[in-house]
């Protein structure tokens, strides 16, 4: 996530809180305010959608160097080696097994 979209949660969640005070001060707040908070909040909706988007693909911190470590070691990727092997490899190993 870019400090720029840090940033703009930042403003947002600000200008809701500012928002809901107004609406919550019992002065006349019209439909504008309300239509606002609906579009600061959809926005933030998103913003926040985007950051757990990027955090779900990315490494970063230790997974990092365990994956890392891992590669070094085995030679292939983790992801591979604990992920169900395909039908043709699967077959493939069983072939090995009946002509060993």
């Amino acid at each position: 996530m870019t400090t720029g979209t840090i940033n703009r949660i930042n403003q947002l969640s600000d200008e809701r809180m500012r928002l809901y005070q107004q609406a919550a001060g019992g002065g006349p707040t019209g439909g504008l305010t309300v239509m606002r908070i609906r579009h600061v909040s959809d926005e933030l909706e998103a913003l926040w959608e985007e950051r757990r988007r990027e955090r779900a693909g990315r490494l970063e911190g230790i997974d990092l160097l365990v994956h890392r470590a891992y590669e070094q070691t085995y030679g292939h990727r983790y992801e591979d080696a604990i992920s169900p092997p395909t039908v043709g490899e699967a077959a493939d190993d069983e072939a090995v097994e009946i002509a060993a």
